[in-house]
């Protein structure tokens, strides 16, 4: 063996192996007999390692490539994996599933210019693959052309109506495009595929929420204004407890159309939630103002009063509403609670005990009106008893179960076979 023979091994061809044997043993002929008899075998030999170097066939080669390829992919590996299928191509330029997962890698890398360009490709001659298909729809999103993303996801809903991230992408795609009436109805389709109705249910509303949010601002914004677009902004952030952002749509709301119905009681509740029971008094009686027969001013004023200790005065005001219409009362769900001291409780059901005990008479063939309850600061929820004015008791609302929303879409980037 010659110096340095086992370095230079790793990194030459078998045929330049044997030739630098060869050589090596033709300086040394005259000192060693049987290295004459090597060189001769390898003379003759030699003329055979290009025919034995490169035995290995184009198809043998590319099945290489793409098992290499695959393997990168399943270990994550998605750069070496991207250079393994640019091999095989290069081999064969027709070969689709070496196409498709050299997009499905540059996928994984976020290239997703270059994975809708491959896989894309792979489409063409393969439209029926629905996971690459989706992937292309999604990436046409987050590269900001839905409109291009839309034919790609509504083909692979074609294929297989219940694939639930395409439904969330063209749900995304048609709110970029306020095409509202159809991304509510792929909001739908969500809740239905969904097992966990209680879940499919909550993510809904929450879905409807947003669609309300654009709604909102899109009309904001095309009628600036307008005392509906202030409005339905008012309303959307009261959904969301932002009360002093809602006092003031609704303030811009009234100056631009004061007399418009309802919007008083807007502001008063909104003032009421916000701990400001004068300015929220004062926005009831100006829609009562403008119609003495509105229910829902009416009501904000009962429990206005509740708040404020006057017991008697909610009542009377909820006898108004029973006056007006007793349909109104037997409709309600339930009445907001309110906070209130402990003291002052007691002494809004003394004061309620010592007065006339028959403030109202209700008829005979209809059940009486339904206080809201009020709740102690100690935490103890009191109504007045039902012997002082036929009240009857209400059970606690229950609170509301929060759950979290965050749930990644992610579509595995597995090798095409």
């Amino acid at each position: 063996m010659y110096p340095g023979e086992n370095t230079i091994s790793t990194l030459l061809p078998l045929a330049v192996r044997f030739l630098l044997r060869l050589a090596n043993l033709i300086l040394r002929l005259r000192k060693n007999i049987v290295a004459k008899a090597a060189a001769v075998f390898l003379l003759a030999f030699s003329s055979l390692v290009p025919g034995f170097a490169t035995s290995q066939t184009p198809e043998e080669q590319e099945e290489a490539f793409f098992t290499a390829g695959q393997q990168f992919l399943k270990q994550g590996d998605y750069a070496h994996a991207v250079e393994e299928f640019k091999k095989v191509l290069a081999l064969d330029p027709t070969l689709v599933e070496a196409e498709v997962n050299l997009g499905l890698a540059y996928q994984s890398l976020f290239q997703y210019d270059l994975a809708v360009r491959h896989l894309t490709k792979g489409l063409r001659a393969r439209p029926n693959l629905v996971g690459p298909t989706v992937i292309v729809g999604m990436d046409y999103v987050k590269l900001g052309a839905p409109e291009k993303a839309i034919p790609f996801l509504e083909r692979a809903l074609k294929l297989d109506p219940s694939n639930r991230e395409a439904h969330q992408a063209l749900a995304t795609c048609y709110l970029g495009q306020e095409r509202f009436r159809s991304a509510a109805a792929e909001f739908r389709e969500i809740a239905a595929l969904d097992s966990d109705k209680s879940e499919a249910w909550f993510t809904l509303g929450h879905q409807y929420l947003d669609l309300a949010a654009h709604l909102a601002f899109r009309g904001a914004h095309l009628y600036r204004e307008s005392a509906w677009g202030h409005r339905f902004l008012g309303d959307l952030l009261f959904e969301r407890a932002r009360w002093d952002d809602a006092v003031k749509e609704y303030q811009k709301a009234l100056i631009a159309e004061p007399r418009q119905p309802g919007l008083h009681t807007s502001l008063g509740q909104t003032y009421l939630h916000a701990q400001k029971p004068d300015a929220a008094e004062t926005e009831f009686r100006s829609e009562l103002t403008l119609d003495p027969r509105g229910e829902p001013a009416w009501l904000g004023l009962a429990n206005l009063q509740l708040v404020k200790g006057d017991a008697t005065a909610a009542l009377e005001s909820l006898g108004k509403i029973w006056e007006i219409s007793p349909e109104f009362l037997s409709v309600q769900r339930g009445f907001p609670s309110a906070e209130l001291p402990q003291e002052t409780t007691k002494a809004s059901i003394t004061r309620l005990g010592t007065r006339n005990r028959n403030i109202f008479c209700w008829p005979p063939y209809t059940s009486p009106p339904t206080i809201m309850p009020v709740q102690t600061a100690s935490g103890n929820r009191s109504t007045p008893d039902s012997r002082h004015g036929n009240i009857r008791r209400m059970p606690p609302p229950q609170a509301p179960r929060i759950r979290t929303l965050a749930r990644p879409i992610a579509i595995r980037a597995a090798p095409i076979r």
